[in-house]
């Protein structure tokens, strides 16, 4: 099964409407950008097990860590607060 970009766009819409909620802003673009690389259902499940964080062999998740090293472009980085939660949070990048 092969996923088009309308199928696309409705996944990463529904993805994006779900996380507001949360203060969390989704990179749609990114998002379609890593299907267009595996448009396939397949393709997208694994994009979606690299954005979810590991479990580790005692039931526990791990915490993601980020590499200082990476690059801030990074295909799968996709997540941010929004401005506004990072302001209420006191965050110096607001």
């Amino acid at each position: 099964m092969t996923i088009d970009r309308v199928e696309a766009k409705l996944l990463a819409l529904k993805i994006s409407v779900k996380l507001e909620v949360y203060g969390i802003v989704f990179d749609e673009e990114k998002f379609l950008h890593a299907v267009s690389l595996k448009p396939s259902l397949h393709g997208i499940i694994s994009i979606v097990k690299k954005l979810l964080p590991r479990e580790n062999g005692e039931g526990a998740v791990e915490e993601f860590v980020c590499d200082e090293d990476s690059d801030d472009d990074d295909i799968y980085d996709m997540f941010y607060m929004s401005s506004e939660d990072q302001k209420r949070r006191g965050s110096v990048q607001a």
